[in-house]
């Protein structure tokens, strides 16, 4: 067994509920790069939101990749040279506006450093209760994120902010995501799914987020065009995930892992399934197939 890339998801896998890699995980992860093992980091997330943990794990050094934003984007940290592979057009993500505004949801859409937020006027009621409950200062933002109804992301998305229609939004976006409560999220997914399914690609991708990107664009094929075009075997790869986001990328490897925090439904297409985000679970890999030493 030679295993020249580990390749991650990030929230609810590389990172624990705080948005940090612990310290041992880290350490375990600077070894691999010392041993020859190239990391890259595969997420949802775009370019900047990635970029403090590629300076914490000295990726541009040790020649690691980006897959960004569930595939739409890849990068080569050596070079900086980012390939876009394709965005929704407008009349993609007008489409699925139409049809998902009524569902009364928090609706996101999402450009290289911004958030553009649409609230339909029953959520806007209903996270102004919570943010008064919470005291969040004014100027603290209305997106909600992965764990919570609020999250602040402006250290990833400076720009964007709430909208009223779509006018103001660029000719392109990197993906649309679905916000709800995770009670009500499958529901959802399942209308969403039954009126566009086989013409964008639909994830779960948190226990509480739908992301959206055009057809074909998803972790999988991005991953599997890097290894086409570095030489890599899909028995020289590990892959981590715990989203169904992830499930395409597990397709592409021999050697996949589901986080134990993961869904059933991701699970099911893994080699084999590891303990949770806060727990260990990457690091318990990597001491199994011995890529440290103790």
């Amino acid at each position: 067994m030679s295993i020249k890339w580990l390749v991650f998801d990030m929230d609810g896998t590389l990172l624990d509920d705080n948005n940090q890699i612990e310290s041992k995980l880290k350490d375990a992860l600077m070894e691999c790069q010392k041993n020859g093992i190239k990391l890259i980091l595969a997420s949802g997330r775009s370019y900047l939101r990635l970029m403090k943990y590629v300076d914490l794990l000295k990726m541009v050094e040790n020649k690691g990749f980006l897959i960004e934003v569930n595939g739409m984007a890849i990068t080569p940290l050596e070079t900086g040279k980012r390939q876009v592979l394709k965005r929704l057009t407008r009349d993609d993500y007008t489409r699925i506006f139409e049809f998902i505004r009524k569902l009364d949801i928090e609706i996101q859409f999402n450009t290289d450093d911004g958030i553009y937020l649409y609230l339909s006027d029953k959520v806007y009621a209903f996270k102004e209760k919570i943010r008064d409950a919470k005291h969040l200062p004014a100027d603290y933002p209305w997106t909600g994120g992965a764990w919570d109804w609020f999250d602040d992301l402006r250290d990833g998305y400076p720009n964007g902010g709430m909208i009223q229609n779509l006018g103001c939004l660029p000719e392109t976006l990197n993906k649309m995501t679905i916000l709800q409560g995770s009670d009500e999220i499958e529901e959802i997914f399942t209308l969403f799914y039954s009126e566009f399914d086989g013409k964008y690609e639909i994830n779960r991708t948190c226990p509480r987020i739908i992301e959206i990107n055009p057809k074909g664009i998803n972790k999988g094929n991005a991953l599997q065009k890097l290894m086409s075009d570095h030489g890599i075997k899909s028995d020289e790869v590990i892959v981590f995930g715990d989203g169904e986001n992830d499930v395409e990328m597990f397709k592409q490897v021999k050697y996949s892992v589901a986080m134990g925090n993961s869904a059933d439904y991701v699970k099911k297409f893994a080699f084999e399934t590891t303990t949770d985000n806060i727990n260990n679970g990457i690091l318990n890999i990597i001491r199994k197939y011995n890529l440290i030493s103790e």
